[in-house]
């Protein structure tokens, strides 16, 4: 069964018309933008020569079976995995509500249905994407306490409820006005450390009332600081030969 993968890229904000075409071209299904904004200091940001940190994150549900092949032409026709410009990466999705929704988010019927929800296989992946949300401004401690575990970066997304009482949601996730979320991409070997750091300091008690949790990330384009070698990328399936 070719399962549905979540495609998540995050690009500076003045590449946004050409990546919006990209997508539309390649990922024919259901496409959702936020503006947000990368993780860079002030100080750090002058001594690179850089405006701005504005970015927009893209969300696209593609079959399992073509996003190698979308990162791929991604990093050839748009040069994602250029310094500056952004960072690709899949999400495995673990359940479909149905053929309705499968078809609305991949603008497709290739993949095989079985019933109303169909689960996912289990299987071990080699990256994580770390989500934290907490209360608007308190961005820059959560950061800095995943950066004291290893963390090399991140994104914020700015996703208040645009008319005061209305919630957006993330993930699934609502989030109510004056919160932010931090997206941190690692390596698996990194994600426990990174979320433990976050949630002594910053966690749900503390000023920022951080609520953490991260989702399985399956491929990695444009971020080289967190990519694996092949051989070190391989699931435990992969390794016996299944």
């Amino acid at each position: 069964m070719n399962r549905p993968d979540l495609v998540v890229l995050i690009v500076r904000r003045d590449l946004e018309a050409s990546f919006a075409a990209f997508l539309k071209t390649n990922a024919p299904g259901m496409v959702t933008s936020f503006p947000c904004n990368g993780t860079a200091g002030k100080n750090l940001m002058e001594k690179l020569g850089l405006e701005n940190t504005e970015k927009t994150l893209f969300a696209a549900a593609v079959d399992h079976a073509k996003t190698a092949k979308l990162l791929r032409r991604c990093e050839m026709e748009l040069g994602i995995d250029m310094p500056g410009i952004g960072i690709a990466l899949t999400v495995p999705l673990e359940a479909v509500g149905g053929a309705g929704s499968l078809e609305a988010l991949c603008a497709s019927r290739s993949i095989e249905r079985e019933g109303d929800v169909k689960p996912m296989a289990e299987t071990v992946f080699p990256y994580s994407l770390i989500i934290a949300v907490m209360q608007s401004g308190t961005q820059e401690i959560v950061m800095d306490a995943a950066r004291e575990a290893g963390a090399g970066g991140g994104t914020v997304v700015h996703a208040k409820g645009t008319g005061g009482k209305t919630d957006r949601s993330f993930f699934g996730f609502a989030v109510a006005d004056q919160k932010e979320m931090l997206l941190i991409v690692t390596n698996r070997e990194k994600r426990n450390a990174i979320m433990n750091a976050i949630m002594e300091k910053c966690g749900i008690d503390s000023p920022c009332r951080t609520v953490l949790f991260s989702v399985p990330v399956e491929q990695v384009a444009g971020l080289r600081s967190v990519m694996l070698n092949p051989d070190d990328g391989e699931t435990e399936t992969e390794k016996n030969g299944n």
